[in-house]
Parts: C-alpha cells; sequence; structure tokens
C-alpha cells in the first residue's frame, strides 16, 4: 500500500514515540475512570467486585476504535502515525482486557459463576460494541 507522505514515519523510533504518547494518554484516562469508579472492596458478594468501570471502558473503547477504523482511518497505513497514536497508543492504553482478567481472576475466588457471567458479558459487551459502531459507521 502506498502511504501518503504525511503519513509516513522518517524513523521507526518516531512510530515508538507515537504509541507511547497516545498510550501514555489513553492509560492515564483509564486510571482516571477506574480509580473514580473502582469496585467495592466487600466481598458479601462476586458482583460487588465486578469491575463496572472497566466493562464501561472497554466498550466505549472498542467502539471508538471501531469507528475510527471504519470511517476516519480506512483507508491510512497501519504504521502512519495516526493509527499509531489514535488505535495502538491511545486506545490499546484506554482499554484494558489484561486488567479484566485479574478482576476476574478475584471475582473467582468468591463465584466461579460470577466469572463466568462477567467473562461471559465482557466478550458480549465488546462484540455489541462493534456492531453497533459498525453501523453507526455505514449509515452514511
Amino acid at each position: 500500500m502506498d502511504v501518503p507522505r504525511h503519513q509516513r514515519s522518517s524513523h521507526p523510533l518516531l512510530q515508538i514515540l507515537a504509541v507511547v504518547v497516545g498510550g501514555f494518554l489513553g492509560s492515564g484516562l483509564r486510571y482516571v475512570g477506574t480509580t473514580y469508579w473502582a469496585p467495592s472492596g466487600g466481598t458479601v458478594s462476586w458482583t460487588d467486585r465486578v469491575p463496572w468501570s472497566l466493562l464501561v471502558i472497554n466498550f466505549v473503547g472498542v467502539f471508538v476504535a471501531s469507528v475510527v477504523l471504519l470511517r476516519v482511518l480506512e483507508s491510512h497505513h497501519p504504521d502512519g502515525f495516526p493509527r499509531l497514536i489514535v488505535i495502538t497508543g491511545f486506545l490499546g492504553g484506554f482499554t484494558s482486557y489484561s486488567g479484566l482478567f485479574v478482576d476476574l481472576a478475584r471475582i473467582w475466588h468468591l463465584s466461579v459463576w460470577g466469572a463466568l457471567i462477567t467473562g461471559f458479558l465482557a466478550v458480549a459487551s465488546g462484540a455489541l460494541s462493534f456492531v453497533l459502531a459498525y453501523r453507526v459507521s455505514k449509515r452514511t
């Protein structure tokens, strides 16, 4: 694929820097979101440990990434700065499926079914988020 000049990077270190800067900003925003709306520390029920903030963040991140890829960056090269900063960096840092699995392990110790339900909801919400983004993107 021929990359337009404004999308090319002159050096791989600039590509890495784009991902680092985007990741720094996305991770910082995720930290604020998960800190502000953290699961309760109680162990009364597995539902007290569901990481609702992370589920919402991942839903929003998948939706935004899908819309951006389907509309804005559809014709951009995968190694171009816009994709590296926005998708790989910012949204890669903003979403956290690895953090979700840490929370699932905590829930597992309280309720295996609770962990399975939460895991299913996480995967299903990601798929639903993409379907909604696809419908929004193709309305034009």
